[in-house]
């Protein structure tokens, strides 16, 4: 991996670079994609979008050319166009809005094809609890790839929090954009967000966040009314959290919350081969995080954990002077390794 030239060894320049542009040059498709939505078991509306494998090969459209069909899960609450139907947004660890997208695709694809799984961040961390949480899911994938998560969701709370690497800077401007999705659905969720209580079906799929406590201890805990001028003065994720997601989602404390989502508890009931990929300089996940998955790939043949010195959180900008290729090295590589496992699978190695 070799970084572009000028700034490619910064982490904050990948980081911010890739949340500005995204990819540089990248030609718009030709081709829109199909839209579609369904149901989830709380109610919820979860959209995703479906990109068909385009014939013209195009350097930009690498996931594409090598004949992939694309499912792109939308998180709930960013689209303001798509009405809430659950007084919810997206979450860290709510897997139904994944497993709607999933069983769509096994219904109308399961013929000649299998699954494979890519998440990025949050949704690489949704990917794999997803996977672990009921190891059946497993069957209708071939491989899974996990692209800069941090595993542990309870313990990136104080590096989070830390002025170390820009990390506060980045918090509070990732809390603010948190804070104008619950602020485009707020009419939504407000009116049925107004007297919340224990979610106990969590503690049951989680055994895990009971931490020794018995039904009655929790159940009986009280869960505060959203607070709005709390929620909107929230600087942090964590304040965020506390204000909004642990109450509407129905958790007894933060803590519970963070443990419920965290992919760390489930990776070790994963089987099916994993790419996990993280980067030395990246200013949201520092390598004190990396534990899980050093853990799991150690104990695990299938499991990969790769480790750049370079690509900040996400970026993994490679070539040029300035100016880096249009396609990253993640892409390289998710294609690169998702091709392998293909061909020693159909090889039957």
């Amino acid at each position: 991996y070799l970084p572009t030239l000028l700034w490619g060894k910064s982490g904050h320049m990948q980081t911010i670079l890739f949340g500005l542009i995204g990819r540089f040059g990248c030609k718009p498709l030709q081709q829109l994609p199909k839209r579609e939505c369904v149901k989830t078991e709380d109610g919820s509306l979860s959209t995703f979008d479906i990109y068909e494998p385009e014939r013209q090969r195009n350097a930009s459209r690498i996931t594409l050319i090598h004949s992939y069909r694309v499912i792109v899960l939308n998180h709930i609450g960013t689209d303001p166009s798509v009405p809430l139907t659950s007084p919810r947004i997206f979450t860290y660890g709510h897997t139904c809005d994944l497993d709607g997208a999933v069983q769509y695709a096994i219904r109308k694809y399961h013929h000649n094809e299998i699954l494979v799984g890519v998440g990025f961040s949050m949704g690489a961390n949704l990917l794999m609890k997803y996977l672990g949480e009921k190891p059946s899911r497993q069957l209708h994938f071939m491989c899974a790839v996990s692209i800069c998560q941090g595993y542990d969701i309870e313990k990136c709370r104080p590096f989070l929090n830390s002025l170390k690497c820009g990390r506060a800077i980045y918090n509070y401007m990732i809390t603010r954009r948190q804070k104008q999705f619950i602020n485009n659905h707020w009419n939504e969720i407000y009116p049925l967000a107004r007297s919340n209580s224990i979610n106990w079906d969590h503690y049951c799929e989680a055994p895990h966040i009971k931490k020794g406590r018995n039904a009655s201890e929790i159940k009986e805990t009280i869960v505060p009314d959203v607070d709005k001028e709390r929620v909107y003065s929230s600087k942090t994720l964590e304040e965020l959290d506390e204000n909004f997601s642990r109450l509407i989602n129905g958790f007894a404390t933060l803590s519970d919350y963070y443990d419920w989502a965290s992919s760390k508890f489930y990776l070790n009931k994963l089987q099916l081969p994993l790419l996990l990929v993280n980067s030395s300089d990246d200013p949201l996940i520092p390598a004190d995080l990396f534990g899980p998955a050093i853990s799991l790939s150690s104990t695990k043949d299938k499991v990969l954990f790769v480790v750049t010195q370079n690509g900040g959180h996400l970026g993994f900008f490679e070539g040029g002077v300035v100016i880096p290729k249009t396609v990253t090295w993640i892409d390289r590589a998710i294609v690169q390794y998702i091709t392998a496992i293909v061909s020693v699978t159909s090889e039957g190695l």
